[in-house]
């Protein structure tokens, strides 16, 4: 439960955080915009795009690098039995799509990371300077 323990904590403490505001989440190329905007998923999901929206370059290849680790944790974890994650891959997986949205909306594609990710801070959580230094965030 050691690596289970930080993502629940942290999906507690962000959906407390994420407000369900009307952002223009929904758009003609959303399949289901509607139903995001009004679901506890679709008010995470405008949250985490409004923040992808801010990040500069390095961060969104940060963001790539730790929403991947996040994912083959979540599929590790449901591989041994753990269906009740499966909530929390589906939306890691949204987030995984409107990163890929954002990278191609700025004509930008994920790449290989390039430096240490930190599992428990997304890309515009990062305290570590050197870790910001690395990436190129500074």
């Amino acid at each position: 439960m050691s690596l289970i323990q930080p993502l629940l904590e942290r999906r507690h403490r962000h959906r407390r955080s994420a407000t369900c505001e009307d952002t223009g989440m929904a758009t003609g190329a959303d399949t289901a915009g509607d139903e995001l905007r009004t679901s506890s998923l679709g008010c995470h999901a405008t949250w985490y795009r409004d923040n992808l929206v801010q990040c500069n370059q390095p961060m969104l290849q940060y963001e790539w690098a730790w929403l991947n680790g996040r994912i083959d944790a979540l599929e590790h974890c449901l591989d041994q039995g753990r269906a009740t994650l499966g909530e929390m891959l589906a939306e890691a997986q949204l987030f995984r799509t409107l990163l890929l949205r954002e990278f191609a909306a700025r004509g930008m594609s994920p790449s290989s990371p390039k430096a240490i990710v930190i599992p428990s801070e997304e890309a515009w959580e990062i305290t570590s300077l050197q870790v910001k230094e690395e990436w190129g965030i500074l």
